[in-house]
């Protein structure tokens, strides 16, 4: 059953690029390039704190396991801390990613486009992706491995149907838009599953309240660090043409957007 949630990503992935085997060429790069790209958080972030979390939960499941209730309500706030503001850089930052290293000649400013609307399409799911590794752990701390895998498998269903209905319209995008679906309905049925099969309470007025004190942050943070990039951006522009360019559109953007964003 493990291999099998393992595998059900993989699956997804290869249903995907089936789908876009019939979409205009350079499609399967570009969902390959933008898959890529969403790994990074996931990679970095999500699959560090699950395989940390792992052996925690299974200890406390041992001797206390409605303990874990509070535990995943802390590792929700964790994630979403981390996610949502990630999800925002990226997506904001998304034409300038493809634009500054992959656009060339077999690379159009078109390709650049749709590439970025590919991604964003991916980071809508990206807090569900990085909690259902979370949901996962708990299952497994429970020893209970079959349900997450009927689960991942209904997953893989309900990805192949939103395949078929978002790609007539929206070509790749939909079906990028279409892994994000499915990630949000298997974290719906993996929390509900919780709640029912093991009486787990997530304690949704704890986090509404995490929430919304963390959004009205971002709502006061990121303003100001727009304001800076565009500011810094303008001044850019009055320098010597061919640096203006490099630290603008080509890889020396980085160099100034990088901080901004870890700061």
């Amino acid at each position: 059953c493990i291999i099998c949630v393992g595998m059900t990503s993989e699956i997804s992935l290869i249903v995907d690029t089936m789908f876009a085997s019939y979409l205009p060429a350079g499609s399967i790069s570009l969902l390959k390039y933008a898959t890529r790209f969403m790994g990074i958080p996931l990679g970095m972030f999500a699959s560090a704190v699950s395989t940390i979390t792992l052996p925690y939960f299974s200890r406390v499941s041992s001797y206390a396991p409605k303990r874990l209730s509070l535990f995943i309500v802390e590792a929700a706030k964790l994630i979403f801390w981390v996610t949502i503001p990630v999800a925002l850089i990226m997506g904001f930052f998304s034409e300038k990613i493809f634009h500054t290293i992959f656009l060339s000649s077999k690379f159009s400013m078109s390709q650049v486009l749709e590439a970025r609307t590919i991604l964003i399409a991916y980071l809508v799911g990206l807090f569900s992706l990085s909690l259902n590794k979370i949901f996962l752990n708990i299952y497994y701390s429970r020893n209970v491995v079959w349900l997450p895998a009927i689960i991942s498998v209904f997953g893989v269903v309900v990805n192949v149907v939103f395949n078929m209905i978002l790609v007539t319209y929206y070509k790749a995008m939909g079906l990028a838009l279409a892994t994000s679906i499915s990630a949000i309905v298997q974290m719906i049925l993996l929390a509900f599953f919780l709640y029912v099969w093991f009486g787990y309470t997530f304690y949704m007025k704890n986090f509404a309240r995490f929430m919304w004190r963390y959004c009205l942050q971002l709502a006061c943070v990121l303003p100001v660090a727009f304001v800076i990039y565009r500011g810094v951006s303008s001044l850019l522009c009055t320098l010597p043409a061919k640096l203006s360019h490099f630290l603008i559109y080509g890889m020396g953007f980085w160099l100034g957007a990088g901080p901004l964003c870890l700061a």
